[in-house]
């Protein structure tokens, strides 16, 4: 029996949200947004394994996420605040951008993605491997911001510098028309000082507001239950990848929702729990476990979405059972229903009705 849960059909998620309005309000969300539409927002970009998600991490402070070196673990977006010389603005760690081959269809929508997110951003920045030099993905890139420049600022930076390493790749990549690159090391604190400065220029200077009443609600459920459909819908964008492939999102992704009553929500988007036995041998699938447990522990109230066809299971009341030794709410929502044979529809319907 789990005490103290909540079952809800996806419809009625809206409505179970605003009692938890003032669910433990002296908590600060995972991603507390304060004031967004006033901030400037920094994009940053580049092929893949440059660094970029390693940077976001140092520039909101906490590792948010998922660093490997497994090129392409990033597809969606995340998006966080910080300050520069007490200045706020908001950071978007973007998808790495190489050549789309033919038929991968996956890349396409992530070049797709982080193409929108450039289109939408008051400054970019273009982030290269100082020490692996300019390669033809840099330049393709790079070819495709400079353009952007005239209608804001595009700037270069050059990971991995460590120790004055890749000092000699700094000329060549003037060569990409987007002016000096500043060398850092966002691993080891290096050159963030000269980054700051690079940036601050180009800061809108706002005040934030209090956002203590605003709710974190994370998404969780195994894989492919529709996680990534359902915040999708509930944004009314197509703010994260969805497709029939299990296993897309890698890392929680954070998306700031408002409801109609003016309820400020942050939506985290979870990867989907495997069995601990399938993910024991895979430090990527440890860490996006890792990942979606943190989640789980900085959320307000969690949802676990389940498949209205598939009954829940051993790794459904596993994932119940972390959540509520957390001290979260918990809802239960039950996913394609529209799936379900016409005699069961009408039982849901009445079900919808009553709950």
């Amino acid at each position: 029996m789990l005490h103290g849960v909540i079952v809800v059909t996806v419809g009625m998620l809206r409505r179970s949200l605003r009692v938890f309005r003032f669910v433990a309000p002296q908590q600060r969300a995972l991603c507390t947004e304060a004031n967004l539409g006033a901030l400037s927002t920094l994009a940053i970009v580049g092929r893949p394994n440059v660094g970029k998600s390693t940077l976001f991490n140092k520039l909101i402070g906490e590792r948010r996420a998922i660093v490997h070196n497994t090129p392409g673990v990033t597809r969606d977006w995340q998006e966080g605040t910080c300050e520069i010389f007490g200045v706020p603005f908001r950071v978007t760690d973007t998808a790495g951008l190489q050549e789309e081959q033919p038929g991968d269809a996956i890349a396409a929508t992530m070049a797709a993605v982080t193409e929108r997110v450039v289109a939408t951003a008051d400054i970019v920045l273009m982030l290269i491997d100082g020490r692996e030099g300019i390669c033809s993905d840099d330049y393709r890139v790079a070819k495709w911001l400079r353009p952007l420049r005239r209608g804001r600022p595009v700037l270069l930076a050059a990971s991995k510098c460590e120790g004055g390493a890749g000092e000699e790749n700094m000329a060549e990549a003037t060569r990409l028309g987007l002016g000096v690159a500043v060398p850092i090391s966002a691993e080891h604190n290096e050159g963030l000082g000269d980054l700051a400065r690079l940036i601050s220029p180009h800061l809108k200077d706002v005040s934030e507001e209090d956002a203590a009443n605003e709710i974190t609600l994370a998404i969780v459920g195994q894989p492919n239950v529709g996680k990534s459909t359902l915040l999708n819908r509930l944004v009314q964008d197509e703010r994260v990848i969805v497709g029939p492939t299990p296993g897309l999102t890698r890392e929680s992704i954070a998306v700031n929702w408002r409801m109609e009553d003016g309820t400020a929500i942050t939506l985290l988007d979870t990867a989907g729990l495997h069995r601990r036995a399938a993910i024991k041998d895979s430090r990527l699938e440890l860490l996006s476990a890792w990942d979606t447990e943190r989640s789980i522990a900085n959320a307000q109230v969690v949802l676990l979405l389940t498949d209205v066809e598939v009954p829940m299971n051993r790794r459904d009341l596993a994932t119940a059972g972390k959540v509520l030794e957390a001290g979260r709410p918990l809802l239960i929502g039950v996913n394609k229903a529209d799936t379900l044979p016409p005699d069961w529809q009408r039982k849901w319907n009445v079900v919808k009705k009553t709950c």
